[in-house]
């Protein structure tokens, strides 16, 4: 489907999004470190035991990015992050922020050594199938485009989505907490 065509349903449509019975409130989330792969300290311990994680502490926009083998299952959301997802139900390659933090390109994101991310190019863009707002206490949106003003997906806090729908699927390309 063309991004224009679907311009005009997307008014109306959003992607399903289930409540995570997470606390509101939010207590400061740790910054993420430069961190070799598995080492880092934000991976927790529920982690698929071949998940490799690394982050980048750029000011506003660090993040961290997580990937395991899809049969290896979900990639849990640590509490006060949001996730993004490059394949259905939590899996693959997860990019997360702590609270505040934010991305106004994803295709300045690179996928790692063994991930498929082909649909925006060599980048993250135009690659998240799923989403996790794990009581960031922040409303955060997924944007069509890395442009200002472009049409945006909520993700209210302490909600998640494991499929972000036939119209946002592979379509997100960047992340924003203002303007939503």
């Amino acid at each position: 489907m063309s991004k224009i065509l679907a311009r005009s349903l997307l008014a109306t449509t959003f992607g399903a999004c289930a409540v995570l019975g997470v606390p509101t409130a939010v207590s400061a989330a740790p910054e993420p470190a430069a961190a070799a792969v598995d080492e880092s300290p934000l991976t927790k311990t529920s982690m698929p035991r071949s998940a490799a994680t690394t982050c980048d502490n750029s000011a506003g926009t660090g993040h961290c990015v997580t990937t395991a083998p899809i049969e290896d299952g979900i990639i849990p959301c640590p509490a006060g992050w949001i996730c993004l997802y490059t394949a259905s139900g939590w899996r693959e390659m997860q990019v997360r922020w702590p609270a505040g933090n934010y991305h106004p390109n994803f295709a300045l994101i690179d996928c790692p050594s063994g991930v498929k991310c082909n649909h925006g190019g060599r980048g993250f863009n135009d690659e998240v199938s799923s989403w996790a707002n794990n009581g960031t206490g922040i409303l955060y949106c997924v944007n069509w485009d890395a442009a200002a003003g472009s049409l945006n997906n909520d993700m209210p806090s302490g909600t998640q989505g494991s499929y972000i729908g036939d119209l946002w699927n592979d379509q997100s390309s960047a992340l924003s907490s203002s303007g939503c």
